[in-house]
């Protein structure tokens, strides 16, 4: 079973035009699509009525709405908890509202799995405001990496067994961002965890300026301290001021948030 997984909040506009024509257009066909909806009543009829006109029949299409916290991880565990209970041994492959996959994406992740793989990620096309940026290939992701940073393994090209997740409880709720990089940290951080890399970029990640919003919002700074109140104790010294040095950068945050 290849699952597709995703969660949506208030895109509409976006889960019509850009992510789900990305996967009706996949080479590969899913054994079902799961959108699970995190959006306000008000959208959800509208948000329904998009994914059952494109989504084939022939796909199982299952349409959610969340039913643990609000939020990106409570609507992906929703649709995990789902998942899990039709079969512990599928493969998920998570996919933003707002994202896009090329036609290879899940031909390409089907294809490279390997028995004692338990998960597969494609390198990360990032597009800003239109512009293409240049797509970095890792050779391996080292728990360092996200400690510091995003190194280039998000929602969207991931692609991972079932029983991965459940091994490390789904995402973490009690976050308010960085739920990628929580997740891959506590992925590398589990010893029988193996990761294959792919070398074709098939995941397309957008930055439009006129969307964010969350960059210099309370909520980001919220979530930074959180991810610092949970991970501090696994950084060297040389993570912890690259954290800083970035979180000041990126999001105007002052250093002294995060001392110890």
């Amino acid at each position: 079973m290849i699952a597709v997984l995703i969660a949506t909040h208030k895109r509409p506009f976006l889960l019509q035009t850009r992510s789900l024509p990305s996967v009706t257009s996949q080479e590969f066909s899913p054994s079902t699509v799961i959108l699970v909806d995190d959006s306000d009543e008000s959208f959800q009829e509208s948000n329904e009525s998009i994914f059952s006109s494109l989504i084939p029949s022939g796909w199982n299409p299952v349409y959610l709405k969340n039913a643990r916290s609000k939020g990106n991880a409570g609507a992906w565990n929703t649709g995990l908890e789902w998942i899990g209970k039709q079969d512990s041994n599928a493969w998920v492959a998570i996919l933003d509202d707002d994202d896009a996959w090329t036609p290879q994406h899940l031909s390409n992740c089907a294809n490279a799995i390997e028995k004692n793989i338990d998960g597969i990620v494609s390198p990360l096309q990032t597009i800003v405001d239109g512009e293409r940026l240049p797509v970095k290939v890792k050779d391996n992701f080292v728990v360092s990496d996200f400690l510091r940073g995003n190194p280039g393994w998000e929602g969207s090209n991931t692609f991972l067994k079932y029983s991965a997740f459940q091994k490390v409880r789904f995402f973490d709720e009690r976050l308010s961002c960085t739920h990628d990089r929580d997740l891959a940290i506590r992925l590398l951080s589990t010893p029988s965890f193996r990761l294959k890399i792919l070398s074709q970029s098939t995941a397309e990640h957008y930055i439009e300026n006129d969307r964010v919003t969350l960059t210099n919002g309370p909520k980001k700074k919220i979530g930074m301290v959180q991810f610092w109140n949970k991970h501090s104790w696994r950084m060297s010294e040389g993570d912890k001021t690259a954290f800083r040095q970035r979180a000041k950068e990126l999001f105007h945050l002052p250093e002294e948030l995060f001392d110890g």
